[in-house]
């Protein structure tokens, strides 16, 4: 095991953190955790995903798919959203930038 994964469990392993849920002596949960984190780490570096001049419309559609499976709350959705935007569309967006706190609104703003 590597990664993200490996990474989480080290912290049982290692007794950095308490293993309250038993995760370690109980396969299911093990497994079911391992998914989890496996899942989530591998979305978040989907998440990474820019937008390039011209692809709004592409961007906004891949965005919405993976952002409804991340389980971020809506100020975590805006400040990703808003950081893969391209410089131009920053650019024309300055003057409503930090007014703009829901992801449907941003998306809206962004489109224009």
């Amino acid at each position: 095991m590597e990664g993200a994964p490996a990474q989480y469990f080290a912290l049982f392993v290692n007794h950095v953190m308490e293993d309250n849920d038993d995760i370690l002596n109980n396969y299911d949960k093990f497994l079911d955790v391992l998914e989890n984190v496996y899942r989530d780490h591998h979305i978040l570096d989907e998440l990474n995903l820019r937008q390039h001049p011209g692809t709004m419309i592409d961007y906004i559609s891949k965005f919405r798919n993976l952002s409804g499976r991340v389980g971020w709350n809506e100020a975590a959705l805006v400040a990703r959203f808003k950081d893969g935007l391209s410089s131009e569309v920053k650019s024309l967006m300055v003057p409503q930038w930090h007014a703009l706190r829901a992801l449907s609104d941003t998306m809206t703003a962004a489109m224009f």
